[in-house]
């Protein structure tokens, strides 16, 4: 084995590291800085001035035909009447002026729209189980003196 004495002998604790620091030194070199680059922004791509082809067009129509497309327009659509933001409503929040109207429309969606849409498809609007919407609904019902459908 070859034993190369260090210029800081014996151990110092004032100057712990540099034994450290001139081994890798002689062993590594003396280090190179790289310069690292800042990576280039995207330019944003206007959507208002884009042309779709008629597939994409057609997929959109379909899109809003879907029972998650038609629930999910009327559920926008009661948030602008009823004055309550729509990502607060979708979202994962329980805060209390919230979830009266996420619980309407649960009911609205249930009761309103024809043909009537299942359970977990409702779920997918608000992100949540089935089970949230199965509740929300009874509870309305029972507050509205109606038998549960």
């Amino acid at each position: 084995m070859n034993w190369q004495p260090l210029s800081v002998q014996p151990f110092d604790p004032a100057n712990y590291r540099q034994p450290i620091i001139e081994r890798r030194r002689r062993l590594m070199g003396n280090p190179v800085r790289q310069v690292v680059r800042a990576r280039p922004q995207a330019a944003e791509v206007p959507s208002l001035d884009v042309q779709h082809d008629e597939h994409v067009k057609a997929w959109q129509r379909w899109k809003l035909v879907l029972p998650v497309g038609r629930c999910s327009r009327h559920v926008y659509t009661r948030c602008i009447e009823l004055g309550a933001n729509y990502n607060d409503v979708i979202g994962p929040t329980r805060r209390r002026d919230i979830v009266p109207v996420r619980h309407l429309l649960m009911w609205e969606l249930r009761h309103m729209l024809s043909p009537q849409p299942s359970y977990p498809e409702i779920g997918v609007v608000f992100k949540r189980h089935h089970t949230s919407i199965f509740y929300a609904v009874t509870e309305l019902d029972q507050k509205r003196g109606e038998p549960h459908a």
